[in-house]
């Protein structure tokens, strides 16, 4: 399964990203955009996610999935057009096959949510 290559290689992009933060931070939530011509399936990514990050520092972090568009150039409309399906590349507007695929392939880390830790404790220590 290729997903999970995949979310390894989200978690050392996560630890390069944690890497330029100045303190303690811990990730609550990660979230990718996936477009339908990513090659991937996001239930597997999900299932990748869940079986690979426990002792990796997303430890207790939650996936999002945001779907990218599927977005082509019509050359008959001369415009841009938001396509239903992957399997059928046409303008829905004239009907014409449209080769030109302009969005979709994106399989993107998103954000990022983090938890400043130094921040945490200091709320913990003045409420309690």
């Amino acid at each position: 399964m290729h997903e999970t290559s995949i979310i390894e290689h989200i978690i050392e992009l996560v630890g390069e990203q944690l890497a330029q933060q100045q303190g303690p931070v811990r990730v609550t939530a990660v979230r990718l955009r996936v477009g339908p011509l990513a090659g991937v399936e996001p239930e597997a990514l999900r299932f990748a996610f869940d079986a690979t990050i426990p002792g990796t520092l997303l430890d207790g972090a939650q996936l999002a999935i945001e779907p990218a568009p599927l977005i082509a150039w019509c050359r008959i409309c001369l415009a841009e057009r938001t396509l239903d399906s992957p399997q059928r590349l046409c303008c829905p507007i004239c009907g014409r096959p449209t080769p030109d695929v302009l969005g979709g392939k994106e399989l993107e880390l998103a954000w990022l949510e983090v938890v400043d830790l130094n921040e945490t404790n200091e709320t913990t220590h003045a409420t309690s």
